[in-house]
This record gives C-alpha cells, structure tokens and sequence, in this order.
C-alpha cells in the first residue's frame, strides 16, 4: 500500500479545509473570516484618515509659510523705500 493511505484505505492527508465540519466550526469559520476582513477594512479607513491629515496639516503648514513669505516680502520692501528715500534727502542736505 501506499504512504499516504491509513490502514481502512482512506487517504490520512488532508489537502484544504474540510467540508464535513460540524455546523459551530463552519460558523466558527465564517466569523473569522469576516473578523478578518472588517479588520482590513478598519486598518484601510484608518490610512486613509491618517494620510488625509497629514495632507491637511500639510495644506496649512504651506499657507502659513506663504503668509509669512508675503508679510516678509512687504517688509523688504517698505524697507527700501524707506532706506531710498533717506538717502535721496541725505544727498539733498549735502547740497
């Protein structure tokens, strides 16, 4: 006789899940199964949410900078101005 054959001729190996499972393993199993994919699911949605924030938070980190970049600019520039116009009336008083 073959390995892998028992003694009463039935074969000893078991290839995939059983079919013939009692009715509380067959439940068993399909509450697994459907633990398993709500927990895949939460694990997505959560990404998701974690990558939408960090885009949010990145969003308002650049207008920020923006801002910040615009109120420098300003200043640079009333700076010159000012600085301009001192010099003209330090040229005038040399006169």
């Amino acid at each position: 006789m073959s390995g892998n054959l028992s003694s009463n001729g039935i074969s000893s190996l078991d290839y995939g899940k059983k079919r013939g499972s009692s009715k509380q393993e067959r439940e068993r199993e399909r509450l697994k199964h459907k633990y398993k994919k709500e927990f895949k699911g939460a694990l997505r949605e959560i990404r998701k949410d974690t990558k939408f924030l960090a885009r949010e938070k990145l969003t308002e980190i650049m207008n920020r900078d923006a801002e910040r970049k615009r109120k420098v600019k300003e200043l640079f520039g009333s700076l010159a101005t000012q600085e301009g116009e001192w010099k003209s009336l330090k040229r005038k008083k040399r006169k």
